[in-house]
């Protein structure tokens, strides 16, 4: 997901191209375990890019649903539930929603980046997923109007 948001940012369309053709299969390794909310979103993410709204729109429905399920781990469910209201807004094409799922993220990143350890993480300066996601809302014409420390409107304007 990371790389697809970094491609996606930097306007990289052969790289972008060649991460959304890739399937789960391409994009994972049997080695490394994950909980399935994790693939969801990347998914998720993918099928937004490729214009795929109803694989993406299955794709946050079964993420949402597995968080409810609490199989997930806390931490990896306060760092995709984000990700999928984001992409569920983006889907709905909903700028309302879009709006507070912007500020439900910048909340989130926020506090976690705040905590501890946590602020030593380059990570929590900028968000790359969330920067990605809202590149990929301009092109579906919403219109985002909130502004974040670590979501800077300005670099996904056109």
């Amino acid at each position: 997901m990371w790389y697809l948001a970094l491609a996606v940012l930097s306007a990289d369309t052969a790289f972008r191209s060649r991460l959304e053709g890739l399937s789960r299969a391409q994009f994972t390794d049997p080695a490394v375990t994950a909980d399935e909310i994790h693939y969801l979103a990347a998914e998720a993410m993918r099928d937004i890019a490729r214009f795929r709204f109803d694989d993406a729109a299955r794709a946050c429905r079964d993420g949402l649903a597995r968080i409810e399920t609490g199989a997930p781990k806390p931490y990896e469910i306060a760092a995709k539930a984000t990700i999928l209201c984001l992409e569920q807004a983006i889907v709905a094409k909903d700028s309302d929603r879009l709006a507070a799922s912007i500020s439900a993220r910048a909340e989130r990143q926020q506090a976690y980046y705040q905590k501890g350890t946590n602020r030593n993480f380059p990570a929590g300066l900028l968000d790359i997923e969330g920067l990605g996601l809202l590149t990929l809302a301009r092109e579906q014409g919403l219109r985002i109007a909130v502004e974040s420390v670590c979501l800077p409107l300005a670099l996904v304007e056109p």
